[in-house]
């Protein structure tokens, strides 16, 4: 066997999200079925496919800041685990001994050097993080105390080259060799290349529940330029956009004053009215099609049941009655959704 391809479609469920906790869950029974078609040894390259996105991988205006952090992971068309790794400490035995560094998925693709030290009970925690742009090294320094812990998702550099690299390692760990190593690729696939093991992502509901209840900028992000491919063939933040307006227009949503630049709300320069905003909501609620007004609703989270966060307006007269999107910026909260009267009325704000 020649090169083989892992090509990504857009589907942000290449994750233990939707795989019962298996990061590499997808990976494992797409090796299965390379077993058992008979590919024991790969003599090409193992090449990421992101040709089905094209354009800018961040927004234009994205904070530095946010990009060292899973919330700020670049976009790919191959997305795999979020594009982050999960990096946890744990301390040491003794006061002075090195914490204890674990990151998942374990794999080659990103290095972790840490100087964390154990502290003292009741000593702060102090733990900084370095991840320099256009580089996979983790570098962590400073204090965590003893019963503390520190976990955090941390973005990764070249999501295509990443998900290549994981399946090559799950593939090598089942006794499938690739000889030639790992790349990536946009350009067009070879005319002769076939289908050898696919993966079927979960129903588009269920990918938007995700993004509304636990706010996921980079599945946003994905199902923006998703838009943007199955309306005009070109998987574009820009084209996306157009797909958006297109549909608050049908609408007849007023977007008056509206500025968006992006899927996730990263960028400082998107701009929605709260009159469009409530107008929006109330067009998914009186949609023409009953199942996508219903699958819209239960998307969002249930106050003080679940989504982010969990606790809000629990206790209150408002519990289990307000189904909302949470948003926020430095020094501001915000929720935008429906509220049930006690009348039974559905309102939007």
């Amino acid at each position: 066997l020649g090169d083989l391809f892992l090509v990504g479609r857009g589907d942000p469920g290449l994750s233990g999200r939707f795989d019962e906790g298996s990061a590499t869950g997808a990976f494992e029974a797409m090796a299965s079925a390379l077993l058992q078609a008979g590919i024991r040894r790969v003599e090409g390259r193992l090449v990421g496919h992101e040709g089905a996105f094209s354009g800018a991988r961040r927004g234009p205006d994205w904070m530095v800041e946010d990009l060292a952090w899973g919330y700020g992971a670049e976009v790919s068309a191959l997305t795999f685990n979020d594009n982050v790794v999960r990096v946890t400490l744990r301390p040491g035995e003794r006061v002075g001994d090195p914490v204890v560094v674990e990151v998942e998925p374990r794999t080659s693709f990103v290095e972790v050097a840490s100087t964390v030290v154990t502290g003292a009970p009741g000593t702060e925690e102090d733990v900084v993080l370095d991840r320099p742009l256009g580089s996979n090294h983790i570098g962590l320094c400073g204090v965590l105390p003893r019963g503390g812990g520190w976990a955090e998702e941390v973005a990764v550099e070249d999501p295509a080259r990443y998900a290549a690299t994981a399946f090559r390692e799950v593939l090598e760990a089942r006794g499938i060799a690739v000889t030639a190593g790992v790349a990536t690729t946009s350009a067009p696939l070879p005319a002769e290349a076939r289908v050898l093991a696919a993966h079927d992502g979960v129903p588009m509901g269920r990918l938007v529940e995700e993004v509304n209840k636990e706010s996921l900028n980079l599945h946003a992000e994905l199902l923006l330029r998703l838009l943007g491919r199955r309306a005009s063939g070109e998987g574009t933040t820009e084209k996306g956009i157009e797909a958006v307006e297109e549909f608050l227009d049908r609408l007849q949503v007023p977007r008056a004053g509206w500025r968006l630049e992006d899927g996730s709300g990263l960028s400082h320069t998107n701009v929605v009215t709260p009159r469009g905003l409530s107008a929006l909501l109330a067009a998914m609620d009186r949609h023409s099609r009953d199942e996508v007004a219903e699958a819209f609703r239960a998307s969002l989270s249930v106050a003080g049941d679940d989504g982010k966060p969990e606790d809000r307006m629990r206790g209150t007269p408002a519990e289990a009655r307000v189904a909302a999107k949470t948003g926020g910026l430095k020094s501001v909260n915000a929720l935008a959704g429906y509220v049930t009267t006690a009348s039974g009325e559905r309102l939007a704000f």
